[in-house]
């Protein structure tokens, strides 16, 4: 369909092409032939003067952006290719960058931004009886999990990982928005195992045997779209602490803070921060420099469940 396109010139189902050529170089981490074909689509749609066909391109290079965590262009790509879809009349298109724009909220910690993008997206898509509501509600259940592990509800975020993670560690990596469900298991089983020195020692090895599922998702995950390299040296250097080795998880969680900052994703950084802090004695002064950093980082986001679990250790 491609070559076809390409011999007969400009077009805009050659630039549309292209651009879903970029997202799928980047899933088999062909990263300088996906920006080859980014920049292609872009010239051909320029030329092809198509508003679908340059609306298919902004959400295709949007959603490739959104891979590597290329945060700003790929939010202005999703957005304008929104608002042209609207003014064309697909309106499940524009929904779909809706929904692709509150991930990247989601991922640089903006959750009421992320919320309000979900909402408007959930709402059209109910009006439609439209599927795309399962892609949202599976963005939303990640999210869920750890909220429940909070809320004192451990016994039904086991239940919801369990069911879960089986698709994490076998199913194909082919779509961004699920990275906040790897993230979410992992941190669900790693709490959980952390506190289970009271369970039976079937139940400890469960979970731990779980920890180790949920963080080959991720790992998997993370060989395709780096964005989900910060959780997995956070998680990994937590895994490394729990078995006597803090040489190492000192060394990881370094790695993990470099790589958040690396992609400007700021409520990993507090993550992190928190993580590190709150695994040295009480008095360690780095502690409290960690501690604090993550308070900071964690009042500018608004994070308020994140701020709580901060403060309870001050």
């Amino acid at each position: 369909m491609l070559n076809e396109s390409e011999g007969a010139g400009d077009s805009p189902e050659l630039a549309i092409g292209y651009s879903s050529l970029a997202p799928v170089s980047g899933i088999v981490s062909l990263h300088s032939l996906a920006r080859a074909y980014r920049q292609r689509a872009l010239v051909v749609a320029a030329k092809a003067n198509d508003p679908y066909a340059t609306a298919r391109v902004l959400q295709n290079t949007g959603l490739y952006n959104l891979g590597i965590g290329n945060w700003d262009d790929a939010l202005q790509a999703l957005d304008e290719s929104a608002a042209i879809f609207n003014k064309l009349g697909y309106s499940r298109r524009a929904d779909e960058s809706m929904g692709l724009g509150g991930n990247i909220n989601f991922y640089r910690g903006q959750f009421e931004a992320s919320a309000e993008r979900y909402f408007i997206a959930i709402a059209n898509a109910r009006q439609r009886s439209d599927k795309h509501l399962e892609m949202l509600s599976l963005s939303a259940a990640g999210q869920n999990l750890v909220r429940l592990l909070y809320m004192g509800q451990p016994e039904q975020a086991d239940e919801i990982a369990a069911k879960t993670i089986d698709i994490v560690r076998t199913a194909p990596i082919a779509v961004v928005y699920r990275c906040a469900s790897y993230w979410e298991i992992v941190q669900v089983y790693m709490e959980l195992s952390e506190h289970s020195g009271t369970e039976t020692p079937e139940r400890q090895a469960y979970l731990k045997q779980q920890v180790a599922y949920a963080c080959q998702g991720l790992h998997k995950f993370s060989r395709v779209f780096p964005i989900g390299l910060p959780r997995e040296l956070m998680y990994s250097g937590t895994r490394s602490w729990l078995d006597g080795e803090k040489d190492k998880a000192y060394q990881t969680w370094k790695k993990s803070l470099d790589e958040a900052i690396q992609r400007k994703m700021p409520y990993d950084q507090g993550m992190i921060h928190f993580e590190i802090g709150r695994h040295l004695e009480a008095g360690d002064p780095t502690r409290k420099v960690h501690l604090d950093r993550a308070l900071e980082i964690f009042g500018e986001l608004k994070a308020g469940a994140d701020l709580a679990r901060v403060r309870a250790l001050q």
